[in-house]
């Protein structure tokens, strides 16, 4: 608590307790966030060149962050329209999905 009055003291002046609350947990998961996505992202690139990727591949791969950034705007103009609940439910249940279809493969071809 005291490390919180030296880096933010006017800013919790300036907030609520509550938003002070969800400003240091979101802070918190942003940093977790971005170093998970650094550390992983890193290998994507050397494990595509390693498989055998093109160099269009590579730079598909290496070029894609940008390219979804550019249409993020697209993105949420449609999801601001519609409901954001199928933006969310059906991208985690395909990636949850895709977990466990490798836990089937791998427990199924150690048989």
């Amino acid at each position: 608590m005291a490390r919180n009055r030296i880096f933010f003291p006017k800013l919790k002046l300036q907030l609520g307790e509550h938003a002070w609350h969800n400003f240091r947990y979101d802070v918190g998961a942003s940093v977790i966030f971005s170093f998970f996505n650094v550390v992983f992202n890193q290998f994507y690139i050397p494990m595509a060149i390693q498989q055998g990727a093109s160099h269009i591949q590579v730079g598909f791969l290496a070029a894609a962050p940008a390219i979804g950034l550019l249409f993020s705007p697209l993105w949420a103009a449609w999801i601001e329209r519609t409901s954001p609940k199928p933006f969310m439910i059906i991208p985690n249940l395909i990636a949850r999905s895709l977990i466990i279809l490798r836990l089937f493969s791998v427990r199924l071809s150690s048989m």
